[in-house]
């Protein structure tokens, strides 16, 4: 049991209890600052008692910041009826959001054999929740933001965070892709996840809801976000995008098929690289197919085959367009 005489900054009052009996106690108090609004605060009584005593304090207060709290710690002394510390804890809530109110009960601790007569609570450390920011450039505007956390009642579906984005092309041209990285947060700023996301094919002077996910992040448990637009690139430079493919094995080998898409201005011959990789991501072939006389705007077929070295299995499949490029 701790016995410290009550801090020279205290008030110690003087009452009499229920017997008519004096004792002396430190004035109950607790403390905010411009971010904590202290409403009200009063002591837990017991209900066994008839004098005023208590097991703890319950604290009424506000966020009066413009910003979410991520975490606030409280420091809390209290004392038993000869003004003497009788007990000290620390104790944390989360997410307290702005302008929001909260009811904070702190108890003593259940080993401590005193009751309370008073307290003094004090703000030990406070944590902003970091605001979501998404930044775009002079070609991508971002029309607005917002954390999307799905709901569902089947306990056994894995539920995800989302992050919903309204952009618009605010240029002339088509972007053939606008690269993001996201990063998710806690409410107390430590990252969950970093995300890569690439957006294709926006049209000029339109706009988009785009959403990033993630999948390592459970629905609730994000907070705040920050998404970067770090790279875009027009239809001058990419002109063809792959819209989708499949790879079935056969006997006859691996049968590769999918769909271009031709987004630029021009009709053009369409440089397919495919990369053929095994089990431990290494390269087994490099193959370079051509479509020729690609309209713009227009999306072609493609279809071959592919024979693996003997002993060698794909596993995986990439592709990558090339550009040729003629000596004047």
């Amino acid at each position: 049991m701790l016995k410290e005489r009550v801090m020279a900054n205290t008030e110690i009052t003087t009452e009499l209890d229920s017997q008519g009996e004096k004792y002396c106690a430190a004035t109950p108090s607790v403390v905010g600052d411009s971010e904590i609004e202290i409403i009200s605060h009063s002591l837990i009584k017991l209900n066994n008692r008839e004098d005023n005593a208590g097991k703890g304090v319950s604290i009424s207060l506000k966020n009066i910041s413009d910003a979410d709290i991520g975490k606030l710690v409280f420091d809390t002394t209290f004392f038993d009826y000869n003004g003497v510390v009788i007990d000290r804890c620390e104790s944390t809530i989360k997410d307290l959001l702005k302008q929001q109110k909260r009811l904070v009960n702190i108890g003593v601790n259940t080993l401590v054999d005193a009751v309370v007569y008073s307290y003094h609570v004090q703000i030990k450390e406070l944590v902003h929740t970091p605001a979501p920011t998404v930044t775009g450039n002079d070609k991508i505007l971002i029309l607005k933001h917002s954390l999307r956390d799905t709901d569902n009642d089947n306990p056994q579906i894995m539920m995800w965070s989302y992050i919903d984005i309204s952009i618009r092309n605010n240029s002339d041209e088509t972007i053939a892709s606008a690269m993001f990285d996201a990063v998710l947060y806690d409410s107390e700023g430590e990252v969950l996840d970093t995300i890569k996301h690439r957006e294709c094919e926006l049209l000029p002077n339109h706009s988009r809801m785009i959403t990033i996910g993630t999948n390592k992040v459970k629905s609730g448990t994000a907070k705040s976000y920050r998404v970067n637009l770090i790279k875009t690139i027009n239809s001058d430079t990419e002109k063809f995008q792959l819209k989708g493919h499949r790879m079935n094995t056969t006997v006859d080998g691996e049968e590769i098929s999918g769909t271009i898409k031709n987004i630029s201005k021009y009709k053009a011959d369409a440089i397919l690289v495919a990369t053929f990789k095994d089990y431990k991501d290494e390269n087994i072939s490099v193959r370079v197919y051509s479509i020729k006389d690609v309209e713009p705007g227009t999306i072609r077929n493609f279809h071959f085959m592919f024979n693996p070295p003997d002993g060698e299995v794909v596993r995986k499949l990439s592709f990558e367009f090339a550009e040729v490029i003629t000596d004047l």
